[in-house]
């Protein structure tokens, strides 16, 4: 009789053991081979928390213990030295300081997301962005401190962020209309424009209008496309 009871514990005790290595549990940080990641509320799907390598150009990957990525958490890649990223679709939400303070000069957004939230790209070196049709907000200093000179904006688009494409040598900017963009607004202890050199204003005064706008000789001008 032990002998049979031990041999049940065994068993419970190895097929526990055998749950918990094959499917991930929520709220608990773990890892799959580089990144760190936990599942979500809806247990169908999982957030990355982190990454343990130091290569700086990097995939991110679609799916973890065969469900779908789809948050890229706070702070995940931060401060990793990262030179490019590919983000998959299955991606919807890029969170607070996803990826700051890194070497970025490229990164590919899929038409999955819809929030680029608080500093996301911050503090990186990327020369040019596209945010694609899929885009509905776009947060405080989401891009700020970059080098950018060109930024294509998506009609999705309906809000962009205090501070959000500050501190770039922006010369071109496509946008669609009546986009709601900060214009003076605090953030902290500071005021600041969504962009620099007073575009939100002449964005206005063109009633908000679809196009290029273009800025030369410290003058915006404005292209209907």
């Amino acid at each position: 009789m032990k002998k049979a009871r031990n041999i049940i514990v065994f068993l419970y005790v190895g097929l526990f053991l055998s749950g918990c290595g094959s499917s991930p549990r929520p709220g608990g940080s773990e890892r799959e081979g580089h990144f760190y990641f936990i599942l979500n509320e809806d247990r169908q799907s999982v957030t990355i928390t982190g990454y343990a390598r130091t290569e700086q150009e990097i995939n991110v990957p679609s799916q973890i213990h065969g469900l779908p990525v789809t948050v890229i958490g706070d702070f995940a890649f931060e401060k990793k030295e990262l030179t490019s990223v590919i983000i998959p679709d299955s991606v919807t939400v890029i969170g607070d300081y996803a990826f700051y303070s890194n070497k970025l000069t490229s990164v590919t957004i899929p038409d999955s997301v819809t929030s680029i939230r608080v500093a996301a790209f911050g503090a990186n070196k990327l020369t040019s962005v596209v945010i694609p049709n899929s885009v509905t907000s776009i947060e405080v200093f989401a891009f700020g401190s970059n080098q950018l000179t060109s930024v294509t904006i998506s009609d999705s688009v309906t809000f962009i962020g205090s501070a959000a494409f500050i501190n770039n040598p922006i010369s071109s900017i496509t946008i669609g209309e009546n986009v709601y963009i900060a214009n003076g607004v605090l953030t902290g202890e500071i005021k600041a424009d969504s962009f620099d050199n007073n575009f939100p204003v002449f964005y206005n005064r063109n009633s908000k209008r679809a196009g290029m706008y273009t800025f030369n000789d410290g003058i915006w001008s404005f292209n209907l496309q």
